[in-house]
């Protein structure tokens, strides 16, 4: 969840990611593949970003985290979604059914 969180601060900042590479000390490659999740971010690495957006690490942590919560959030509401739906869809079809009967 990294990832997302620093591709999120690097454009809230309005850095494309070359100039964020320059910034780091590192490849514009190497900041695509942290930010697509492909590599977890170092210690050091971290005290950079830190230091570039002139926020404590602790920060960076709790903004990944929160995302990382959000997202386990919108999962399970996507399974009761289609929980509820299969319980509604089954009550129509039971009334379906019963006023078939009816008739």
């Amino acid at each position: 969840m990294f990832g997302q969180a620093l591709k999120l601060l690097r454009r809230h900042q309005g850095l494309n990611q070359l100039a964020l590479a320059k910034k780091l000390g590192v490849s514009r490659s190497y900041v695509s593949e942290l930010e697509s999740g492909n590599r977890t971010p170092s210690l050091d690495l971290l005290n950079r970003y830190a230091d570039t957006f002139n926020v404590p690490v602790s920060s960076l942590v709790f903004f990944a985290e929160a995302l990382q919560d959000r997202e386990n959030l919108s999962g399970r509401l996507d399974q009761a979604k289609g929980v509820i739906a299969r319980k509604v869809i089954a009550l129509l079809t039971l009334l379906d059914i019963d006023s078939e009967v009816e008739l």
